[in-house]
């Protein structure tokens, strides 16, 4: 996947998530509003530059606030909705997936979740592409050095 194909698809991959973020507010309290519209600004952020340009920047800023997003997404579910919601332990710890990937108990935070992870995986793998591209470019002395 080329560089621009990749940020494109970030780039929509973001959009949904603001998306997801905006739908969320509901009937939420004024903090929790402020709290999501300061995510959705967080997604929105990366979209131009991974639009037209696809930088590196972009891509780091991707990653690191998909992955914060992944983070809260299971801090809040598992506070809001952990195991007790769930039927116990033992379903967090197998039934959770399995219910999922059968499609049930889908909401906005989960979907969100997905968005996001997919997102980290993209960002991560290109910068990784990346990172490998650089190091074949390195001139022979200065990679035999490493």
């Amino acid at each position: 996947m080329t560089g621009l194909v990749a940020g494109r698809v970030a780039a929509g991959l973001a959009v949904v998530s603001v998306g997801l973020h905006v739908a969320a507010l509901g009937a939420m309290p004024p903090l929790a509003v402020l709290l999501m519209l300061a995510a959705a600004l967080a997604c929105l952020r990366c979209v131009p530059a991974l639009w037209r340009t696809s930088d590196s920047r972009a891509w780091e800023w991707t990653a690191g606030t998909a992955a914060a997003m992944v983070a809260l997404h299971l801090l809040v579910m598992g506070t809001t909705g952990g195991p007790a919601a769930h039927g116990g332990a033992a379903h967090a710890a197998t039934g959770h997936v399995a219910a999922h990937l059968h499609g049930e108990g889908w909401d906005l935070m989960h979907v969100a979740s997905l968005v996001a992870g997919l997102e980290v995986v993209l960002a991560v793998g290109v910068l990784v592409a990346r990172l490998a591209g650089r190091r074949r470019h390195l001139p022979a002395e200065v990679s035999s050095a490493r």
